[in-house]
């Protein structure tokens, strides 16, 4: 028996948006941005990428609550993220072998 999937219409399609944390490519291009800069400007980068991140999501349709989590999860990833690198530029942990 073929089960129809669209022999029943439920409403209206839903997107639900891939979290921002889990883009790595976007994470990554965002933590070698910061790690870039100096701590100034990484500063004013950081705060219009954040604005900028928080109007996209409310634009689509995020409530104040989700768009709190979604920064606070993005915010641990890039700063994972950028740990990593300068980590790795400084020469750490390759020098111990």
């Amino acid at each position: 028996m073929q089960f129809d999937l669209f022999t029943e219409r439920r409403g209206p399609a839903e997107i639900v948006p891939f979290p921002l944390a889990r883009r790595k490519g976007f994470v990554s291009a965002t933590a070698r941005a910061l790690a870039d800069r100096d701590v100034d400007a990484g500063r004013t980068y950081w705060r219009s990428h954040i604005r900028r991140l928080r109007a996209d999501l409310k634009a689509t349709g995020h409530s104040p609550k989700q768009i709190a989590a979604e920064v606070e999860w993005y915010t641990a990833a890039v700063s994972h993220e950028v740990i990593f690198l300068t980590t790795y530029r400084q020469g750490w942990p390759n020098d111990a072998a």
